[in-house]
């Protein structure tokens, strides 16, 4: 994009997940904070739980996402396209994503296949499917916003570790926001 080279794996996946939270609009900035760490995952993106007001008690648990109040099904929603932006986003620059090829049921992948059979009941062609839908929307959201991804990635890489209001600004003043103005 500007001749610079690109960041690092970790640092892209995790950009990822921030900026597919940022764009979902539906998550707190304060909630958020990016942290690369060594380790096993080398890296996360951590984010707050809804609050109780975004499902309600007309939906138990063995009602069908179909039928879950709106907050529910967008929360849903938007936790699985957090969740495959890591994998999206460094597909998107690197081509492949060694970071979700760890064994293991808390890597992005297994979280998302777990919480979409849930919502739908076990139901796994239809939990496909909506990964399916939503794997393509993160793609969409990530490619709209690749120069935040992009930037957000390089500081990660410069600095190690941004608070939520750091990288929550950096985002908002990314050069692509500035280029639609």
């Amino acid at each position: 994009m500007s001749g610079q080279p690109l960041p690092s794996f970790v640092a892209v996946h995790e950009a990822g997940h921030a900026v597919a939270a940022w764009a979902c609009g539906f998550v707190d900035p304060g909630e958020i904070t990016v942290i690369p760490f060594p380790g096993l995952y080398d890296g996360a993106c951590a984010s707050g739980r809804p609050p109780v007001s975004h499902f309600n008690a007309d939906w138990p648990y063995w009602t069908p996402l179909s039928q879950a109040p709106d907050a529910a099904r967008r929360w849903v929603e938007c936790q699985v396209t957090m969740l495959l932006a890591g994998e999206v986003a460094t597909k998107m620059f690197h081509g492949a994503d060694p970071v979700t090829r760890l064994d293991g049921p808390d890597t992005d992948n297994a979280q998302v296949e777990v919480l979409l059979e849930a919502v739908h009941l076990g139901d796994l062609e239809l939990a496909a499917a909506h990964r399916q839908l939503l794997a393509l929307d993160t793609q969409r959201i990530l490619h709209t916003h690749r120069r935040r991804v992009l930037d957000l990635a390089r500081e990660l890489d410069t600095q190690g570790t941004l608070p939520a209001e750091r990288w929550w600004r950096l985002l908002d003043e990314s050069a692509d926001l500035k280029a639609m103005a």
